[in-house]
């Protein structure tokens, strides 16, 4: 086992991203379980913490991976891989359907409502737990990259080499704590692998987030200007 925990894993990876700090990145993670392994990356590079909300698809009654979805529609489904899993066209579509419409209210959930958090002209670094596929980093990837970040780190304790492959040309920068030769499943390298709970993770997201920015005022409104006599 290479980690203990999620905390084990991201002060691990944190160290390794200490030169980022310097750039006064924000830190997105992938929930749920890319949360608690973020929240330490963020808080060790001082750094706020958002979540893009990306979900897998996966074959019915199987753990079998065939693509992902993210908030704002992005898509990536292997479709031989779905068809050789004896999933139908008709299904896979309801599949990713259903999954569009969790990985919305997943957004609406851990944001509370919120926009992403606006990273024109930030360094990003991803965090997810680990990468099985890679497919979940992709999307996430293509989402941020659409907001304009100055740059974009996918940083992971553990991911197959298929993953790698994957992921490399979708960020400036790829740290990966361990790339084992023999990959089994990401709980795998951790000696503590548990369900994460909704109200851990809002708890973490809520501590480090940043402040939502005022609304922006009207045109030729005075309501709140000041006025003789109000404290300068």
């Amino acid at each position: 086992m290479a980690f203990r925990d999620r905390t084990d894993a991201g002060r691990q990876l944190a160290r390794k991203l200490a030169r980022e700090r310097e750039r006064h990145p924000i830190v997105m993670a992938l929930p749920l379980g890319g949360v608690p392994v973020a929240y330490e990356v963020a808080r060790l590079l001082d750094a706020p913490l958002d979540v893009v909300a990306v979900r897998n698809v996966r074959a019915p009654g199987s753990h079998l991976t065939v693509g992902a979805v993210a908030e704002g529609g992005q898509i990536r489904i292997d479709r031989e891989l779905a068809l050789g899993a004896g999933i139908t066209p008709a299904d896979l579509e309801a599949l990713v359907a259903r999954e569009q419409h969790d990985a919305q209210r997943w957004a609406a959930l851990l944001r509370s409502g919120r926009a992403l958090a606006d990273v024109r002209g930030r360094a990003a670094i991803v965090v997810d737990e680990g990468a099985t596929t890679g497919a979940r980093a992709v999307l996430a990837a293509r989402t941020i990259r659409a907001l304009a970040p100055s740059r974009l780190v996918l940083a992971v304790p553990v991911a197959s080499r298929i993953a790698v492959e994957l992921v490399r040309p979708e960020f400036d920068e790829l740290v990966c704590l361990d790339v084992p030769p023999r990959f089994i499943a990401v709980g795998y390298w951790y000696s503590q692998w548990t369900r994460n709970r909704d109200e851990v993770v809002l708890d973490l997201l809520a501590r480090r987030m940043e402040p939502a920015p005022p609304p922006p005022r009207p045109a030729g409104d005075e309501t709140f200007a000041s006025q003789p006599g109000d404290a300068g």
